[in-house]
């Protein structure tokens, strides 16, 4: 990702250097019990509460579309692929999960299927 400084400071326009470099959205509530039940609300997000075993579903998308999610909630949260889709060699439609504090990036391989990493305990 860029930074977002440095691509206004070339002449980008703000709105078009806030496309470029992704929404971020801290202190959300992981709440989706099921996949299709909670859309990721941008592409950093920051849970800070959850419901055990609740998380969002990532989207369908374009080859190299990256999440980053930070899991700093009491709860393991769980995230799942677009319906029909991967995530790391998966079963279909299988979540994955992120442990108590800490964080993982997801990266579309195209479509529906995505890697992943996690970072380890903070």
């Amino acid at each position: 990702m860029s930074i977002l400084t440095n691509l206004m400071g070339t002449g980008v326009p703000g709105p078009t250097a806030i496309a470029i470099n992704g929404k971020s959205a801290v202190g959300q509530a992981a709440t989706g019990a099921t996949q299709g039940a909670q859309a990721i609300e941008a592409e950093i997000v920051a849970y800070s509460t959850s419901t055990a075993s609740c998380g969002p579903t990532l989207p369908a998308g374009n080859a190299g579309d990256t999440y980053f999610i930070g899991n700093n909630t009491a709860n393991t949260i769980n995230v799942w692929p677009p319906v029909g889709g991967i995530i790391q060699a998966g079963a279909v439609n299988a979540e994955d999960t992120i442990l108590t504090n800490r964080s993982a990036i997801y990266i579309c391989l195209g479509g529906l299927n995505y890697i992943h990493t996690q970072g380890a305990a903070a």
